[in-house]
């Protein structure tokens, strides 16, 4: 076995001697040249099967839009009410919890007499139960909303609230 020292034994390199050597190049230039020739063809390959997706895609597009143009989109609401209901078939919520009565008893400088009680109460037979001349319903304000606040807050129960 031969030892080797790190340093190189006796190189001399002259610009005569890299001169007079012929390039690799030459040897390697067919084969090269293919390799462009392949990696140019690949990539026009895939550029074309890309741009072919892209327009189907829009064409499939532009098929199903004008697909869903051509028919009208119609709802048809088919109210039916029937004659007779079962029992309970009517529920009745009463969203407002405040007596009207007895708000305006504690309250009276806050209710006022509707201005057309005839057409108040065919609007409202419900409220127009007994004596109408002294019909009394809460004024619409700032006040009023305020007060039913204060007692819809500070009420614990979830029944009609007696004012």
């Amino acid at each position: 076995m031969e030892k080797r020292s790190g340093k190189p034994e006796n190189v001399v390199i002259s610009l005569e001697n890299i001169l007079e050597e012929k390039p690799p190049v030459v040897e390697d230039e067919p084969k090269t040249m293919r390799a462009l020739f392949v990696h140019f063809s690949w990539k026009c390959l895939k550029s074309l099967v890309f741009v072919g997706c892209v327009a189907f895609f829009f064409q499939q597009t532009a098929e199903f839009y004008f697909l869903y143009r051509t028919y009208p989109t119609a709802t048809n609401i088919v109210v039916t009410y029937p004659k007779f209901l079962k029992t309970p078939a009517i529920t009745i919520c009463n969203r407002n919890l405040i007596n009207r009565t007895a708000f305006c008893t504690q309250h009276p400088d806050q209710c006022t007499q509707p201005q057309n009680i005839e057409r108040f109460c065919e609007k409202h037979p419900s409220i127009c139960v007994g004596n109408i001349s002294e019909l009394t319903i809460p004024k619409l304000g700032y006040h009023t909303y305020e007060n039913v606040l204060k007692t819809l807050l500070y009420q614990k129960s979830c029944t009609r609230i007696p004012v």
